[in-house]
């Protein structure tokens, strides 16, 4: 039997709770070494389905419109996600702002159909990328 919406929820908020802090840490580092934060594509092809915790398949994805600049995948960021399976898939953002840069993160699942995220933001914008649980209503091709 297929896990309740709001289990599902809490189980993808419990693993999100212990990276948060592991995020923020490596975020902080990677400014520092480079001048800028971080940006991670989304850790799955596929949104995991449901009670589904499919291993993160696209870690080694980087961006390719920041050439020249220097580039992690999600296995040097956080390598504790490598072979381990997600609730959730994850992905972060880079901003810049007037007041200074940021970031924030996004998780993503796919509950009966229905792709729903939440978002978590750091930075002088985090108010506005921070955003519990809604959903997301994609294009259809």
């Amino acid at each position: 039997m297929t896990m309740t919406l709001p289990a599902k929820k809490d189980r993808v908020n419990t693993k999100l709770a212990a990276l948060w802090p592991v995020l923020v840490a490596r975020q902080d580092d990677y400014l520092a070494a480079h001048g800028r934060y971080w940006q991670g594509l989304l850790t799955h092809g596929i949104l995991p389905i449901d009670d589904d915790d499919p291993l993160p398949d696209q870690l080694a994805r980087t961006p390719k419109e920041q050439p020249g600049v220097h580039v992690q995948d999600w296995r040097a960021m956080l390598p504790e996600l490598d072979g381990k399976p997600l609730p959730m898939a994850l992905q972060v953002h880079t901003y810049g702002a007037p007041d200074g840069d940021g970031w924030w993160a996004e998780a993503h699942i796919l509950y009966q159909g229905i792709h729903r995220r939440r978002m978590k933001g750091a930075g002088p914008l985090a108010a506005r990328f921070t955003r519990g649980w809604h959903k997301v209503f994609d294009p259809v091709l």
